[in-house]
């Protein structure tokens, strides 16, 4: 995980090495990956909580869903492009 903190410095590096690259954010689901990439898979996780810490001591548990149907077509692409306006 790295971090306990959002860093926007680290997703901006991140952005631009992969713009760098030529890379795209996406690069995994177009590689033609039918499934999820095993590093976000959560099966196998005896346990998934949101636990306040001393780092967290108001801990706030975030759901990550993923659109298998491709109905979104380019809606994610679009977000993460408008998030980087924010």
């Amino acid at each position: 995980m790295g971090s306990g903190r959002w860093s926007t410095d680290v997703y901006d590096a991140a952005a631009r090495f992969r713009a760098a690259s030529g890379a795209s954010a996406f690069a995994y689901s177009d590689s033609g990956a039918a499934r999820t990439h095993p590093d976000l898979d959560p099966r196998g996780v005896p346990v998934r909580e949101s636990r306040d810490s001393a780092e967290h001591p108001r801990s706030v548990a975030i759901a990550v869903l993923f659109d298998v149907t491709g109905s979104m077509r380019a809606v994610p692409r679009v977000l993460q492009a408008s998030f980087r306006n924010c």
